[in-house]
């Protein structure tokens, strides 16, 4: 079999030794297997090799040992040993070499040797995997090979794994990653030496097949020639530290390995290449923050790599955003600028930038331990609309994967370092995140559905409602509601004008509109939302805005349920219909003279029909305040349709004053209704109304002086009479 000399060139001298090394693993190989048949294989009780060399009792294998001498076996093992070298320099800064003419030409300027390397290391190696076949099939000299067993496997063996570590981007080296994942059996072998150690024995192992045996002895061959190259005495490693020393990258390079890695994995080894001059440029411009400013750049920009190859950029459109950064390295004021440059092309183009939530839940993009790094609002200026430095707003947080939402509020300055949910994120999660000024209409979009259930228990309301959905129409907030009265659910509708924009107080962020009731009269509510839990609604009472837990709507009445405290509920009800369409008036008849002062005149409505089930069983409650309701809606029925008033507005009762009154201010209307009267005697029922009605007319003189305008009054009296029949008085006062 003929084969021809690989060529000379420049370097072959360290080639040649290159050679050799790996020439003495194959010997070692074969030496392994003969001392194999001569002593029992040293192992530890888990079946893991000592590690080194040993010698093995392997009687009647000389057929196993006859296949170093098969062209056909060594065809196997030459594929085997050429995917693991393969494999092994993928993420090697040796494989970046082999890819990129960039590395090649930056490790011929600052390496010492670099010339040996500069074609390529995985072709040179597989060369020499063929010259190695065939100085093995020419071998005969067993004695001679098991000299160089004990001294290159014990080399191989003996070489820190962490040297390897050092020249692979993504943290640990794929040895190791082998080691975990890629053989059961090496699994339990938890050191390096031991791990390389099983693999020899496996090679030479009858019980498994060729096949197997010529892919152990590949990988075998591969890893101990890369790992004796890559860390062994004067190798690359020690070669590549001198190279990160002469640009100032030496201290940092633990730091930005994983970044350049991400980036060449991400985008293409040359984006990598481009990645490492800017911070090599860097050291140049920040000496004294040289391991900040290189660890902080090199984070940012492959955030920004990886969400522009996520969003479909090409490799070249994302390389040719690194070499501008390049150029502006030069001229940076600042060690974050090339960084906060960074975010702002991943925000505009990227849609977001990679942030991370520290212990205490901020928001941050970077830490080396001592420092720390929080999202810089000029990355935010002129490419988040709407957005102006100094000024403050409400920031939008989404993160992208999962579109959840949370507000944060900016009040200016430098940085800006909102707080992420428990429910959103844990600590230590890294999270791609886009930013934007929120808006009213975004605020809208974003409202989440809210269950309100009827805690207290109320008679005559539903058992739940859902703030179902929400809709802006100019200015106009729509709220659809859904509540269980039975089959089917019925829906209504509720709508505000937003009567100031979206605000913020003290992270709870919040819409504030008027609602306009049947009379003309409005209530302010505000709709708070943090963007992902339901959004809750406030009612205006007092001087605050309390919680609304619960409302529900019959046709006619919104009623509204707020807590003030634990023992302080209240039910705001506004009319969103017309109430007179609830009462019937029987015959109405004078029953002047009455005791009653200041009294123009007096009439009996004989008989009050409640049109509607609703009413009559609201007439049954023990409630002060429902009572009250429904005598305030039968003096409104009768200042509408029997004294023609076209403006009167029905007031919240349970405020005081006046409980009706006319727009213009020259009616006042007082009104009760009394339910006890229904177990009285006849004589009783007469005492109670002139009672009741005497105070009424007291009331109406306080609100004469009150509403100076006023020139009528009505004390309107309805009461559950004692033959069932509900009925009225109405007694007009004068001013005194």
């Amino acid at each position: 079999m003929k084969v021809c000399k690989p060529k000379s060139r420049k370097g072959g001298s360290v080639a040649t030794i290159i050679g050799v090394i790996i020439f003495l693993i194959v010997i070692a190989s074969i030496a392994n297997a003969l001392r194999n048949l001569l002593i029992p294989v040293v192992q530890s009780p888990d079946g893991c090799g000592a590690g080194g060399a040993t010698s093995m009792n392997v009687a009647g294998k000389s057929a196993v040992l006859s296949e170093l001498r098969d062209s056909s076996f060594w065809a196997m093992v030459r594929a085997s040993a050429q995917n693991t070298t393969q494999s092994l320099l993928h993420d090697t800064v040796l494989g970046y070499i082999d890819k990129d003419q960039e590395w090649r030409n930056w490790s011929l300027q600052y390496m010492p040797g670099a010339a040996e390397w500069a074609d390529g290391f995985g072709p040179y190696i597989n060369a020499q995997l063929i010259l190695l076949q065939t100085r093995a099939l020419a071998s005969g000299n067993v004695t001679k090979a098991f000299g160089v067993l004990e001294d290159q496997v014990s080399r191989a063996s003996g070489v820190v794994i962490a040297g390897v570590d050092f020249l692979y981007f993504n943290g640990a080296s794929a040895l190791r990653t082998y080691f975990e994942t890629g053989s059961p059996a090496l699994a339990y072998c938890a050191s390096y030496p031991s791990q390389l150690q099983q693999l020899w024995d496996q090679a030479f192992n009858p019980n498994l097949a060729e096949q197997e045996r010529a892919h152990s002895l590949g990988q075998a061959l591969a890893i101990s020639g890369v790992t004796l190259v890559f860390a062994g005495a004067g190798g690359f490693s020690d070669r590549f530290k001198v190279a990160l020393d002469k640009v100032g990258l030496a201290d940092s390079w633990d730091t930005i390995k994983p970044h350049l890695g991400k980036i060449g994995s991400t985008v293409s080894a040359k984006a990598a290449h481009l990645t490492f001059m800017l911070l090599q440029k860097l050291t140049q411009r920040f000496p004294k923050d040289r391991t900040w400013v290189t660890g902080l750049t090199s984070d940012r920009m492959a955030s920004m790599a990886e969400l522009l190859s996520e969003k479909g950029f090409s490799k070249d459109a994302i390389e040719q955003r690194i070499a501008k950064f390049i150029q502006a390295a030069g001229s940076a004021a600042n060690e974050d600028d090339i960084a906060a440059a960074d975010d702002a092309v991943s925000l505009r183009d990227g849609g977001g930038i990679v942030a991370k939530v520290a212990s205490d839940r901020s928001i941050y993009l970077f830490t080396d331990g001592s420092r720390t790094e929080y999202i810089q609002t000029k990355s935010l200026q002129d490419t988040v609309p709407g957005f102006v430095l100094g000024k403050g707003s409400i920031l939008e947080l989404r993160i992208l994967k999962s579109g959840a939402i949370m507000y944060s509020e900016y009040r200016g300055g430098a940085t800006w370092q909102p707080s992420m949910p428990s429910e959103l994120a844990s600590p230590g999660d890294e999270l791609s995140v886009g930013i934007h000024v929120l808006t009213t209409d975004e605020f809208v979009k974003n409202l989440s559905p809210a269950t309100l259930a009827n805690e207290q228990g109320f008679r005559l309301m539903p058992t739940a409602v859902e703030l179902s959905k929400f809709r802006l129409s100019g200015d106009m907030v729509e709220i659809q509601v859904t509540q269980e009265l039975g089959e089917p659910a019925s829906t209504f509708s509720l709508s505000g004008r937003i009567v100031q924009p979206i605000d913020i107080h003290y992270g709870d962020v919040y819409l504030q509109v008027e609602m306009k009731d049947y009379f003309g009269q409005t209530r302010d509510f505000k709709i708070h939302h943090d963007g992902h839990t339901p959004a809750w609604l406030g009612i205006e009472a007092g001087s605050g805005f309390p919680r609304v837990s619960f409302l529900t709507f019959d046709g006619v009445r919104l009623r509204v349920v707020y807590v003030l405290s634990q023992n302080d509920i209240n039910i705001a009800t506004i009319y969103l219909g017309d109430p007179s369409i609830l009462y019937t008036f029987g015959e109405i008849t004078n029953v002047l003279p009455i005791d009653t002062g200041g009294a123009k005149s007096a009439l009996l409505i004989t008989k009050v029909t409640f049109n509607r089930q609703m009413e009559s069983s609201m007439l049954g409650m023990d409630s002060d305040y429902v009572h009250g309701r429904l005598g305030a809606e039968i003096a409104y029925s009768y200042a509408k349709h029997k004294l023609g008033l076209t403006d009167v507005v029905l007031a919240e009762i349970s405020k005081g004053g006046k409980d009706l009154y006319t727009a213009d201010g020259k009616v006042v209307i007082q009104a009760r209704f009394l339910t006890q009267t229904k177990a009285l005697s006849t004589d009783d029922v007469g005492h109670t109304v002139r009672a009741q009605l005497n105070d009424l007319v007291t009331k109406l003189r306080q609100d004469f002086q009150n509403n100076k305008s006023a020139t009528t009054g009505y004390a309107v009296l309805s009461y559950l009479d004692n033959d069932g029949v509900v009925k009225t008085i109405v007694v007009e006062v004068a001013p005194p």
